[in-house]
């Protein structure tokens, strides 16, 4: 294996080992304090539902995104149009 592809795959197995770690120790206590809080798990499951959808239905997701920039593109070419630029 090259040296170039060896090491790449160590630092993301490190990177991926270091971010473990840290979910493992700070997940309990962010955990406790949603489950604790009613406003806390609302703002929680409306900031992860789109993830969930995201990976339950990535196509979807994508045409969904793409629908969203388009919709930006076209209030943003208005919005310069009535501007007179």
């Amino acid at each position: 294996m090259p040296t170039r592809i060896y090491e790449a795959k160590f630092k993301i197995n490190l990177e991926g080992r270091a971010f473990v770690s840290w979910y493992y120790r700070h997940s309990p206590p962010a955990a406790r304090l949603i489950a604790g809080n009613s406003g806390l798990r609302l703002a929680t499951r409306v900031a992860l539902t789109p993830v969930v959808f995201a990976v339950s239905y990535p196509m979807a997701a994508l045409g969904v995104g793409i629908a969203a920039l388009g919709l930006l593109w076209v209030i943003r070419r208005e919005r310069f149009a009535a501007k007179g630029r």
